[in-house]
C-alpha cells in the first residue's frame, strides 16, 4: 500500500485494486484519496480521454472484464 500512496503523490492518475488487495481495499482507497488528481476506480472502471473510452481493470475478474468490454 505504501508504494501505491507514493505513486499517487508523485504521478496523479487512476488506480484499480488487484487480486492481492482483498482485505486492504479500504486502506488503499484512503491513501489514494488523500492526493489531488488521483482517482481510485475500485476493482474496475472506465474514463474518457481525448474522446476515447478507456477501461481499466487488473484483469483477474472475468466479470469486470466482460462488463467493461460492452
Amino acid at each position: 500500500m505504501k508504494r501505491v500512496a507514493v505513486c499517487a503523490a508523485i504521478t496523479p492518475g487512476y488506480f484499480v485494486f488487484g487480486n492481492n488487495d482483498q482485505g486492504r481495499a479500504d486502506d488503499i482507497r484512503s491513501a489514494i484519496t488523500n492526493f489531488r488528481n488521483s482517482v481510485c476506480l475500485e476493482w474496475a472502471g472506465e474514463l474518457e480521454l481525448a474522446g476515447k473510452r478507456i477501461a481499466i481493470t487488473h484483469g483477474h475478474s472475468d466479470k469486470d472484464v466482460r462488463r467493461l468490454l460492452n
